[in-house]
């Protein structure tokens, strides 16, 4: 009988092989990666949007958003690019800023809130009659066969609003996350 030659096993202090080690350390590696990976996938999706409109391939940062009052259901918001401020004694605003501008039909006394539909129809209530970018002084404006809508909600002071229009052929998408400051331009003087 031929005798059976075997390798000798490194064993350590703690009774465990070198080999059965590399396994432990290779599964612990795995689960480690595994866990981690669990926790990436579980994080909430948090994306933050910025105040920001894009028409074809430009964006504008809206530093700041108006309530302007026409009188009766003639309603507009006017986002600004630049940090500008509205004078009700003057009646105007301190600069021309490029930005977007939305015109609403409301019922008098009205608020902002809710979904509203751009329409070709003259003076439909909760609509939006018109919306017009401006860029590098240039308006675009929405004509009758433009779409899109525009949603509000309000908690407090700070105003939420998300745009959406087509506009020439073009997307025109915005949000806005702020307050938006009165500029009475129906009866100058009047807050």
């Amino acid at each position: 009988m031929q005798g059976v030659i075997r390798k000798a096993k490194r064993v350590g202090k703690n009774g465990i092989t070198q080999k059965n080690m590399k396994k432990f350390s290779f599964k612990l590696v795995l689960m480690v990666l595994a866990l981690s990976m669990v926790f990436v996938s579980c994080k909430k999706d948090e994306t933050e949007l910025s105040n920001e409109a894009t028409y074809d391939g430009t964006t504008l940062t809206l530093k700041k958003g108006f309530h302007e009052n026409h009188g009766g259901w003639y309603q507009t918001i006017y986002f600004a690019a630049k940090d500008i401020t509205f004078d009700q004694n003057a009646f105007s605003y301190s600069e021309e800023s490029d930005g977007l501008v939305i015109d609403f039909y409301l019922p008098i006394g009205a608020s902002f809130g809710g979904t509203y539909q751009l329409t070709n129809e003259f003076e439909v209530d909760n609509t939006v009659r018109n919306a017009e970018i401006r860029i590098n002084g240039v308006s675009i404006y929405s004509t009758d066969e433009d779409t899109g809508s525009v949603v509000i909600t309000k908690d407090g002071d700070i105003y939420e609003i998300t745009c959406s229009f087509t506009i020439d052929g073009k997307k025109l998408e915005a949000y806005y996350k702020g307050e938006l400051t009165y500029a009475n331009l129906f009866m100058p003087g009047k807050k």
